[in-house]
């Protein structure tokens, strides 16, 4: 009898251990459904690397941030129909991403001026516009973007976390808004901050970009 107690009681430990390995294994090792991620309040960086997280740009609040992660690390979600702005130093921009024959290769319309001005009007002889599909190249502008479905697209930053800040000063910046229609808009209000990666603190429109 106290050999097959013992026997019960080994296979019991045995099973515990197995338990505790599986479940150690699926929470430490089993990769995210993201490898990167950004947090959207204090704008740190973490990648996943050989099982577990590492943080890769620690932003000014990280110590004391309540975290919250998000897939935003290479870029943003835009739905359809809404306005990008881009900026290179002085110079502005904006596109609007529209249902193509299929969506993978959606249409936009572009906008851009030279002269410093951020008004989209296309009546204004200053302002350049056109309609294209594919890959967003207008100008001096190139923005490169995903295709997440019919609906919706990534914009992707120039840069990734890793690079140093500030970007150069003649890096494209990003800022994707709710807006619709380009005569509601003006690129240069400071309300519209432009960044050249996800963990950018940005430049307002309007405000010269400093040199390095």
């Amino acid at each position: 009898m106290r050999v097959v107690r013992l026997a019960w009681i080994f296979l019991l430990l045995l099973i515990v251990a197995v338990i505790c390995y599986l479940v150690f294994a699926k929470t430490h090792d089993e990769k995210p459904r993201y490898d990167a991620l950004i947090c959207k309040k204090c704008l740190s960086a973490r990648k996943w690397y050989d099982g577990e997280w590492f943080i890769v740009h620690a932003g000014q609040k990280y110590s004391t941030c309540e975290h919250e992660w998000v897939n935003e690390y290479y870029g943003v979600t835009v739905p359809m129909n809404t306005i990008v702005l881009v900026r290179k130093k002085e110079l502005y921009g904006a596109f609007i991403l529209r249902r193509g024959k299929n969506y993978q290769n959606k249409d936009f319309e572009w906008y851009y001026r030279t002269d410093g001005k951020g008004l989209f009007d296309p009546s204004d002889p200053a302002v350049k516009s056109g309609k294209s599909s594919g890959p967003v190249t207008f100008g001096q502008f190139f923005v490169f973007k995903s295709c997440y479905n019919p609906t919706k697209d990534s914009v992707h930053y120039p840069q990734t976390p890793e690079w140093p800040l500030p970007p150069p000063a003649d890096e494209l910046r990003l800022c994707v808004t709710n807006e619709t229609s380009v005569l509601d808009i003006d690129a240069t209000n400071a309300k519209w901050v432009y960044k050249a990666s996800s963990v950018d603190p940005g430049v307002p429109g309007g405000v010269a970009i400093p040199e390095k």
